[in-house]
């Protein structure tokens, strides 16, 4: 039987990962919510914002408490993200067809971008 001690995935050892990782991390939940503020209050892209914010805040990743957070974020975060976004975009034109464009054979691909809508009998709801 496994002790909770020897699990890999054991409380007191997220707790130190998190105490190791958190100032990184709050610095990029930091960098995101600023240039997203920013973007939304002044007009321009989020994502150059970041990359703004993110080149004059670089030193905090050299060395120092920041580095594992910020390295965290870098790949576990961002994979996540990415992975979520990518579910969202799959899953949201199956939710909005429904169940007639499984049944009827439409596609809303090339046809209806480059052509000027669906060439069968149904317009868009």
């Amino acid at each position: 039987m496994l002790s909770i001690q020897s699990s890999r995935f054991s409380l007191p050892g997220l707790y130190a990962k998190g105490q190791t990782v958190m100032p990184g991390v709050i610095i990029c939940i930091t960098i995101a919510l600023a240039t997203t503020f920013i973007a939304d209050h002044y007009g321009g892209p989020t994502m150059l914002y970041a990359l703004l914010f993110g080149m004059t805040l670089h030193f905090l990743t050299e060395e120092g408490r920041c580095l594992a957070g910020v390295e965290f974020s870098s790949r576990t975060i961002l994979r996540l993200g990415v992975a979520l976004l990518g579910g969202a975009n799959y899953a949201r034109p199956s939710s909005r067809l429904g169940h007639w464009a499984d049944h009827n054979g439409y596609s809303w691909g090339y046809a209806h971008h480059h052509h000027g809508g669906c060439s069968g009998p149904y317009t868009w709801p």
